[in-house]
């Protein structure tokens, strides 16, 4: 009882401090949970969406929900209008997408018709295939509009495929523009000889969350594992010096331990035959 009226304020601070460090990684393997939910819910959608029968313009209520659905337009693109969106790789290399707007007969959506590489001495492309205007119906898979970004770009160019923004480089009428989604491009019923390299479809993993999240609670598992460890530790060497008959638990012999213990004999039984 000694040991315990000698000791337990500092193991309760050492409680707390484990209990402190359990709810820090709690909270850790929740937001990997949350996350790994997140990216679930986003191949689930994909799955869902990307493969169904394409719908018509006015079928799109809600490119969030709707997000990579197949729709159909008839009309014919804008190809004096093109903006190129930058910072766009493919497979490691550089380049940019090309957005065109494509006029209906209601409105007019912006179609990313794919990716460019960068040229060889200029910050564009060498070639920037563009579609004609003859009247055609093209099938484009529905993308939200995406932020605007706080960053400058040369002319005919853009940051980031805000459509707000692409309105505005374009000078286009709010009112004439569809803002909230515009389509990656899947096929055109005319096919030109030089065309943009088409965006695949994405390939998506969970990836680590599960792992990650596992790991944080196996980390607040081993807080309060190694305390016990430490206050056994600590409770037998208190009474190997104060207690003169205790005899302390003997451990069990690993293999490995017993197998390390040969070694030294025979270690040992060579040295003293040399001598």
């Amino acid at each position: 009882m000694n040991y315990l009226k000698l000791s337990y304020r500092r193991w309760l601070a050492w409680l707390a401090l484990a209990a402190l460090f359990a709810v820090a990684c709690a909270l850790l393997s929740n937001w990997q949970f949350a996350r790994r939910a997140q990216v679930l819910a986003v191949i689930k959608q994909l799955d869902a969406n990307y493969s169904v029968s394409p719908i018509s313009l006015s079928q799109v209520q809600s490119a969030e929900n709707q997000k990579w659905m197949p729709v159909t337009l008839t009309g014919n693109y804008l190809p004096s209008l093109n903006l190129l969106v930058r910072n766009r790789s493919q497979n490691g290399n550089p380049g940019f997408e090309q957005l065109v707007p494509f006029q209906t007969e209601s409105s007019i959506v912006f179609i990313d018709r794919g990716w460019v590489p960068t040229g060889n001495h200029q910050d564009s492309p060498d070639l920037n295939p563009l579609p004609p205007t003859t009247s055609m119906q093209i099938v484009g898979h529905v993308m939200p509009s995406e932020p605007r970004l706080d960053r400058s770009a040369p002319l005919g160019q853009i940051a980031t495929v805000s459509l707000y923004l692409a309105a505005h480089e374009l000078q286009l009428k709010p009112s004439e523009v569809q803002r909230s989604f515009y389509l990656i491009l899947s096929d055109e019923s005319i096919k030109t000889v030089n065309q943009p390299i088409r965006l695949p479809k994405p390939e998506l993993d969970e990836g680590n969350h599960l792992s990650y999240a596992l790991q944080w609670i196996l980390f607040a598992l081993m807080a309060f594992a190694a305390l016990v460890w430490a206050i056994r530790k600590e409770f037998e060497e208190y009474r190997i010096a104060n207690e003169p008959g205790y005899q302390p638990r003997k451990r069990r012999v690993t293999r490995i331990g017993s197998d390390e213990n040969a070694e030294d004999r025979l270690i040992d039984e060579a040295t003293n035959s040399k001598k």
